[in-house]
């Protein structure tokens, strides 16, 4: 289970949410997330560590979200148009093949081929 995101006021008030290169930028200081080594952005807030794709369907929506999918299959991709609230199993079948698998790549789902 995951943990409450912190209200969509309090995110509103302290962050400024950039669609267009899907960035989630702290109001007072000007600063952006931190890129992890799995390729998710993550942020820290009020002493807790956030994804960031998590923070901003919040901010936008005011929903807490059940699991984020990247639509084209990039992380680090948060623009409003590659995330969708979908279930784990949707989520799953969307996900990418690792670089060292040795049954080859995962087939595209249509979302995926349709964003080309």
């Amino acid at each position: 289970m995951t943990k409450p995101l912190p209200s969509q006021s309090d995110l509103q008030r302290d962050f400024i949410y950039y669609n267009k290169v899907g960035l989630l930028v702290r109001r007072k200081t000007n600063k952006c997330s931190n890129i992890q080594a799995n390729g998710y952005v993550y942020a820290t807030y009020k002493g807790k560590k956030y994804a960031v794709h998590r923070l901003i369907w919040k901010y936008v929506t005011g929903e807490d979200p059940n699991v984020i999918d990247h639509i084209n299959g990039d992380r680090f991709d948060n623009r409003w148009h590659n995330l969708r609230n979908v279930d784990a199993a949707l989520n799953a079948r969307n996900a990418r093949a690792p670089l060292d698998n040795p049954n080859g790549t995962i087939p595209l789902t249509e979302e995926r081929k349709a964003l080309g």
